[in-house]
């Protein structure tokens, strides 16, 4: 009787074992599962921190933000030069002490709000639509206050045949000896390209008939725009000018030239 006993006891000791051992099976499979790998899921997590995937979303937004706020900026700038213009019919608020005060109030507000609009762009930016037709409205304004507000802002574009045409067409022969100059600075960024030739053209459109003041600052840039090209023509031309300090010095520039080349 006591070993029929003892036996039971060892029979229900095995049998609660191997259950334990199959509930404790069936936990660790719970947690592991032999179809999925561990280190994956240890590297998916690891690799898309919470902090990170915030930070991420957040510098996209505040690049969207950005852009929108240009392009709202741009829109209320366009705007603001609209009502400026709409004031050459001399109903806005200028001084006009003499005939010419409220024009240039005028041409001087014009020019901040373009020197303003400058600021707000980055070095190197590429010239769009929107921008080219204003540039392209205010280009045929004749204050040199707003030409140079205008040079200002060309100065931060990238180089584009439209602003290159503008500058030698219309600035080049301003009545402002300054404006000539910067303009001359700004249009050294086009040598080279298909802009050179025109450029060269209204150069000796500028010492040939333009104003004496302005024919002499184009004289001394002009070393920078020579080449082979072009150095026969300015010889034409120097030839051709009556006597006087600006062929003298034009032969100067062509001599120094031709012993460099």
């Amino acid at each position: 009787m006591k070993v029929f006993k003892g036996l039971l006891v060892l029979t229900l000791t095995l049998a609660a074992l191997v259950i334990i051992a199959r509930v404790s099976g069936d936990k660790t499979s719970l947690v592991i599962s032999p179809e999925k790998n561990p280190k994956q899921v240890t590297d998916f997590a690891s690799s898309h921190k919470p902090d990170e995937v915030q930070k991420s979303s957040s510098r996209l937004e505040a690049a969207e933000n950005s852009q929108n706020r240009k392009k709202t900026d741009f829109k209320s700038f366009k705007k603001k030069i609209g009502e400026l213009l709409k004031c050459r019919s001399g109903q806005c608020d200028f001084a006009k002490n003499d005939p010419r005060s409220y024009d240039l109030e005028l041409d001087r507000e014009i020019r901040n709000a373009l020197n303003r609009l400058s600021q707000s762009i980055n070095f190197g930016t590429k010239l769009d639509p929107e921008l080219a037709e204003l540039i392209k409205l205010l280009s045929e304004e004749s204050s040199p206050f707003v030409q140079e507000g205008l040079l200002n802002l060309m100065s931060r574009l990238q180089p584009d045949p439209q602003l290159g045409e503008i500058i030698s067409q219309k600035f080049l022969h301003s009545v402002s000896p300054q404006i000539v100059q910067q303009s001359l600075a700004e249009l050294l960024k086009y040598k080279g390209d298909k802009n050179s030739v025109l450029i060269s053209r209204e150069i000796a459109q500028l010492l040939k008939s333009g104003s004496p003041i302005g024919a002499k600052r184009a004289l001394k840039e002009l070393r920078h725009f020579l080449n082979k090209s072009n150095y026969l023509s300015f010889r034409k031309i120097q030839r051709e000018l009556p006597s006087g300090p600006l062929k003298e010095q034009l032969k100067s520039v062509l001599d120094d030239y031709l012993e460099i080349s």
